[in-house]
């Protein structure tokens, strides 16, 4: 087993502990989309655990600035600031499927909100925080799930 498979198992351990049902979910895949996933789920569960569980927010800040360098076109390896197994197996993942950005700084934004929101006021503050958390991993497996149609993040969003 190589590097890149010891990174994606890495990931899909991560996704077994956390979230048997989200797991199972998608078990009847190929092996191809459930790795994405896989590396999708661990990068959205560091982000997440950074606030919720570290309350350390210079290891989210470590992570936006990862996330940066994958999407960049830097043409070289870079040590890691978070998990490196985790942004090996994501930029890999980035080989294969066109996963749009802004759902990554979605999610960042609304994890920082967690640090100093106590509670939603509104239904709609309620609404929103939802689909900021939530919705963005839709979004980040979209891509993944469907067929190459932009109608797919509209669809997702209803």
């Amino acid at each position: 087993m190589n590097q890149l498979e010891r990174d994606y198992n890495y990931c899909h351990n991560i996704m077994k502990e956390h979230s048997k049902t989200f797991s199972y979910a998608f078990d009847f895949l190929d092996l191809k989309r459930k790795k994405a996933i896989w590396a999708i789920y661990a990068v959205c569960r560091i982000i997440d655990d950074s606030i919720d569980k570290y309350k350390d927010l210079e290891q989210l800040n470590g992570i936006a600035r990862d996330l940066d360098v994958i999407y960049s076109d830097y043409d070289y390896i870079q040590a890691y600031q978070s998990d490196a197994a985790i942004m090996n197996a994501l930029s890999n993942t980035l080989n294969t499927y066109s996963i749009p950005k802004k759902p990554f700084e979605s999610l960042i934004q609304y994890v920082k909100k967690d640090l100093v929101l106590k509670e939603m006021k509104t239904d709609s503050d309620l609404y929103e925080y939802c689909c900021g958390v939530a919705g963005t991993v839709g979004e980040l497996l979209t891509p993944i799930l469907t067929s190459s149609n932009e109608n797919n993040f509209e669809q997702a969003e209803e």
